[in-house]
């Protein structure tokens, strides 16, 4: 039950890559699904444990099963911006492309392009800057401190060899 549950998991952040445009109801038709298909899963799951009994281990038929079925409701039921479902994009052979995807990879925190990692680079590039500047300063302002105790133990022996 747990991997059909990884797998619903998985199937519903796919589809919300690969299908982006969900307009302003999408994300919460989605988390809905996903709740709908865990509860699916989970009443399945104890009736295929009784069916199993009696037929005998099936799980990979069952597994492929459940996730096309998943595959299948998310394509019919969710909408998209421009009107169409994911199902009749697919019959149409309109097919998500490397744009549409990454495009749909922002949505979890995966920067889409060359210049958000190029944003990304400076921005950490900066940060080291910062932190090698003040280790700088830091051993700038010791170095005087270094050099005061030195001299300050070096007063103290020249005074005892004068005693």
């Amino acid at each position: 039950m747990l991997r059909r549950l990884l797998m619903n998991t998985l199937a519903h952040v796919t589809f919300a890559v690969c299908f982006p445009d969900m307009g302003k109801m999408g994300l919460f038709l989605l988390a809905l699904s996903f709740v709908i298909w865990c509860f699916v899963i989970m009443i399945a799951g104890i009736l295929l444990n009784v069916v199993r009994f009696f037929l005998g281990p099936l799980k990979f038929i069952e597994n492929l099963v459940v996730l096309g079925l998943i595959f299948f409701t998310l394509a019919i039921a969710m909408p998209q911006t421009d009107g169409d479902s994911a199902f009749q994009k697919l019959k149409n052979r309109q097919f998500p492309n490397l744009a549409t995807i990454r495009r749909g990879m922002t949505k979890f925190g995966v920067p889409s392009g060359a210049e958000e990692i190029a944003e990304m680079k400076r921005t950490a590039a900066q940060a080291v800057e910062k932190v090698e500047e003040k280790i700088k300063d830091a051993t700038a302002e010791q170095k005087p401190a270094k050099q005061k105790a030195k001299s300050k133990h070096g007063e103290a022996t020249r005074k005892k060899e004068k005693k």
